[in-house]
């Protein structure tokens, strides 16, 4: 079963069909947020599987390219197997793009599946994980698979920081991105969408910076201002920035038909947020990472909702621009938004009635934006910051309905 290219000219009274079949098996905190993606156990998309004929001492590298994680080939059922899979998939939709997935050395891991397998006409069934590392590979997986817009011939590079020392992090200088929370289905799919837009852009980069005044959004994140959050007010090249990523995760896991819902799950590790900024310290503070280890944030992207703690009802978060309704009454203005805001503003522009505009448009507007040479910081309302850059890609490609999705949502200050 070294593979029908190479075994079908040997093939004899002795060959059998042999397939074998790979599911992912995942432990996402996250699982149920969104309504895709849900379980725990997913079909292997493209995973890279070696074939090794212990018999003959040759061995070949092959991808399961079926949508439910399968290769078929050619067998001597008279010979010993051994069949591994390495942590890395291709993902061939209507393009082909692969995903590798590593340590934090840079080494792609391989596992056995089974060792002195002997074939057979049929197919036999195996299962990787539950690792940071499968979690990883099988989020990405599921997202390339459904949402490949126009990157085509692409690798995407993934590390695990298994030491806490790199947090979540994409270099596009080192050309991967570092994932600290793999058990985050979001948080993979967020990283991924950095390198996703990247790589629409021609792996330019992309201009932000983290350190815009809170102003009267502080609350909670006055001891870390530094870390941006998912309603923290910040330039917004960054606002756009992770907010594009994290449309991406909400494409990920959420159906995107007309109109669609829209939820998403963030963790203390990663943009958890105190939805009130009236107050300075809530209940539902996170400063304290240690106290907040196991509480998740679901919030809607797509409607207004209620921040709910303990089963009660603490804040009501409206449906558009919380930017605008919650952090403008001091500070700076122009040049100014949140990521949240960023995520419903392209969650509106894809999905809603009227706009339906394709992944592949969208990928097409941020990379005529040029997020690499925008201004990263200051205020203003010249044609180099993301609001206008922005505007100026839509109208170029007669993406109309931008403009009203942006103003609604509090993105084009």
């Amino acid at each position: 079963m070294i593979g029908l290219e190479l075994m079908v000219e040997a093939a004899d009274a002795a060959s059998v069909i042999q397939t074998i079949c790979v599911d992912e098996d995942t432990d996402y905190t996250d699982a149920s947020a969104g309504n895709q993606f849900t379980g725990t156990s997913n079909d292997a998309y493209g995973i890279h599987l070696k074939i090794s004929d212990l018999t003959a001492s040759t061995s070949a590298w092959v991808w399961a390219l079926t949508s439910t994680g399968c290769y078929t080939g050619v067998a001597d059922d008279s010979h010993s197997y051994k069949i591994e899979a390495a942590t890395t998939a291709q993902i061939v939709d209507t393009y082909t793009n692969t995903i590798y997935v590593q340590d934090k050395d840079g080494n792609t891991l391989v596992t056995t599946l089974v060792n002195n397998f002997t074939p057979h006409n049929g197919t036999n069934n195996y299962s990787i994980g539950p690792s940071s590392y499968v979690d990883i590979l099988a989020a990405t997986s599921f997202a390339l698979k459904s949402h490949t817009g126009i990157i085509s011939g692409q690798s995407f590079y993934f590390r695990y920081d298994s030491d806490g020392t790199h947090g979540n992090d994409y270099r596009a200088d080192l050309g991967f991105g570092w994932i600290k929370e793999a058990d985050l289905k979001f948080v993979d799919a967020h990283e991924f969408g950095h390198q996703i837009f990247d790589a629409a852009n021609g792996w330019d980069g992309n201009n932000k910076n983290y350190t815009a005044d809170l102003d009267d959004c502080s609350g909670a994140y006055s001891a870390v201002q530094d870390k941006h959050q998912m309603n923290s007010k910040e330039f917004s090249s960054t606002g756009a920035i992770e907010g594009v990523a994290s449309f991406y995760a909400a494409l990920a896991f959420n159906s995107d038909g007309s109109n669609a819902a829209c939820s998403y799950a963030n963790y203390n590790g990663h943009n958890l947020v105190d939805w009130d900024p009236n107050t300075s310290s809530p209940n539902n503070q996170k400063s304290d990472d240690a106290q907040y280890l196991s509480v998740q944030d679901v919030f809607n992207c797509e409607d207004g909702w209620t921040y709910s703690e303990g089963g009660v009802d603490k804040y009501t978060v409206n449906a558009a621009d919380f930017l605008g309704q919650n952090c403008l009454n001091n500070g700076a203005v122009n040049h100014r938004a949140t990521q949240y805001d960023f995520v419903r503003a392209f969650w509106d522009f894809h999905t809603d009635s009227g706009s339906s505009v394709s992944l592949s448009n969208i990928m097409t507007m941020w990379a005529n934006a040029d997020p690499d040479t925008w201004n990263a910081a200051g205020t203003g309302t010249s044609s180099d910051f993301p609001a206008t850059r922005l505007q100026t890609a839509a109208t170029g490609l007669s993406l109309s309905t931008w403009n009203n999705k942006a103003a609604t949502n509090g993105t084009d200050r």
